[in-house]
C-alpha cells in the first residue's frame, strides 16, 4: 500500500470544502458498495423497486464483471451486497467476483428469493466466503408470499434456503416487505425465523417506484398499520433483549443525512447491472459507467464528494416521506436517468447541466410545504 498525498488548500475554497477534498483524497473509493450483477429475475414482484425481469438491459459481461471485482477490490471497501434481479442466476460469475472481494478482505453479502438455493449452491456459495445472505420471505404462508412474489413455489423453497444456509455456516438475514394485507403476519414470521436459527430480520417499508408504482396504493399499509408496528416491534425488543435482531429500514433516511451533510465523503455507491454508477438506488441519477472509465479516474473525478452537487442535494432535500418517491421526476425505472458523468462531463459541466434540470423540475416535481432548496453553506455558517 503507497503512501496518501494530501492535497493542500486552494486560496478560493472553503474550510468544509477543503476538508472534503482531503478525506476524499485519503480514501481510495467508498466503505461500502451494492451491485446488482444481473436483472434477471424468475420473479415478477408485485413490489419490485429496479423491475427485475421486466426491463432488460445490456448488463456486463463475465469479463467485464471480474475486471470491475478487481477495481473494487482494489479500493479495499469494507463491504459488498450483491444484489438483483436475481444473484444465482449468475452463480458462476458470483463466485468468482466473490472469490475475488474475499481474497482482498472484503466482507460479501448477498441478497436472494432463495428459488435457486440448493444445497450445492449454498455449499459453493459458502467455499467462496460469502458469509452472510439475506433471503426474501414476505409473507407467513405460501398464498400471501407468492402473491406479491408471483413464482410459485418460492415459499417452500426460500425456507429451503435458509436450512441450507444454516447448515452450510453461512449467516442468514431474512428481508420483509409489510403490505396491507401482510403486515399482520410479520410476528409468524418473526416467530419461525427464530425458530430456524436466522440472525435478523429486516423490514422497510413499502416503496412506490419500479412495478410498485402500478399496485402502491393497493398494497401499501395504512399509517394506523404501520404505527401498529413500530409500537409492536419497540415491545417485542424490550421484553426480549439479545433474542433475534429486528431492523427497520427507511429508505429516506440516507437521503436526508447525506444530502444534508456539510462535508460528507461518499459512504455507499450502487452499481447497476449494465456499469452504470449512482450514489442512490432511489434517485435517477447516474454520474458515470464502468465500460466508460476505471472506478479508481471517477473517484479523482470528484467521485467521493458526489453528495455535495448540487442536483443530488436539492433532489435528496425533496424527499420526506416515503410516498414523496412517487413524485420524483425523471420517475426511476421507467423514464431515462440522468447521465451526467463526472469525467465526460466534468464538475463545471455536471454543475451547469444541474441549472437547466432544477428549472424542468421546479415545474414537474414542485417542493410543496417544504423550503425548495436546502440550506446553503454560507447561510449556515451565518
Amino acid at each position: 500500500m503507497g503512501w496518501v498525498t494530501i492535497p493542500k488548500p486552494r486560496w478560493f475554497e472553503l474550510d468544509r470544502e477543503f476538508t472534503l477534498r482531503r478525506d476524499a483524497a485519503m480514501l481510495r473509493g467508498p466503505v461500502e458498495w451494492s451491485w446488482d450483477v444481473t436483472n434477471r429475475c424468475l420473479g415478477r414482484c408485485l413490489h419490485c423497486l429496479n423491475r427485475s425481469g421486466v426491463v432488460r438491459r445490456e448488463e456486463l459481461s463475465d469479463g467485464e464483471m471480474l475486471d470491475v471485482a478487481r477495481q473494487i477490490a482494489a479500493q479495499r471497501p469494507l463491504a459488498i451486497c450483491l444484489c438483483g434481479g436475481e444473484p444465482l442466476l449468475r452463480l458462476d460469475t458470483v463466485l468468482a467476483v466473490a472469490t475475488i472481494l474475499v481474497g482482498a478482505r472484503v466482507s460479501v453479502s448477498m441478497v436472494t428469493n432463495g428459488y435457486l438455493a440448493t444445497p450445492e449452491a449454498v455449499r459453493r456459495l459458502a467455499d467462496a466466503g460469502i458469509r452472510l445472505v439475506q433471503v426474501s420471505v414476505d409473507g407467513a404462508t405460501a398464498a400471501s408470499h407468492e402473491r406479491l412474489r408471483q413464482l410459485p413455489g418460492v415459499f417452500e423453497r426460500a425456507w429451503a434456503a435458509i436450512a441450507a444456509l444454516r447448515d452450510a455456516g453461512v449467516t442468514v438475514g431474512v428481508s420483509f416487505v409489510p403490505t396491507r394485507q401482510s403486515i399482520g403476519e410479520w410476528r409468524q414470521v418473526y416467530d419461525r425465523c427464530r425458530a430456524e436459527g436466522v440472525s435478523d430480520l429486516r423490514m422497510q417499508p413499502l416503496m412506490p417506484l419500479g412495478q410498485c408504482h402500478f399496485a402502491y396504493e393497493e398494497l401499501a399499509p395504512t399509517a394506523a398499520q404501520y404505527r401498529d408496528l413500530a409500537e409492536d416491534v419497540a415491545e417485542l425488543a424490550w421484553n426480549n433483549p439479545g433474542a433475534m435482531r429486528v431492523e427497520w429500514g427507511d429508505p429516506v433516511d440516507h437521503l436526508v443525512r447525506f444530502g444534508q451533510a456539510l462535508a460528507m465523503v461518499t459512504h455507499m455507491l450502487h452499481l447497476t447491472a449494465d456499469g452504470s454508477i449512482a450514489v442512490s438506488i432511489y434517485l435517477p441519477v447516474l454520474l458515470g459507467n464502468v465500460r466508460r472509465h476505471c472506478l479508481e479516474d471517477y473517484w479523482q473525478a470528484g467521485l467521493g464528494e458526489a453528495w455535495q452537487l448540487r442536483l443530488i442535494r436539492e433532489m435528496a432535500y425533496r424527499v420526506r416521506s416515503n410516498r414523496d418517491f412517487a413524485a420524483i421526476r425523471p420517475h426511476p425505472f421507467f423514464d431515462a436517468p440522468l447521465d451526467l458523468d463526472l469525467i465526460d462531463l466534468g464538475r463545471r459541466g455536471v454543475e451547469r447541466l444541474s441549472d437547466v434540470v432544477l428549472a424542468f423540475l421546479d415545474r414537474v416535481w414542485p417542493a410543496v410545504d417544504r423550503p425548495a432548496s436546502p440550506p446553503d453553506f454560507q447561510e449556515i455558517a451565518s
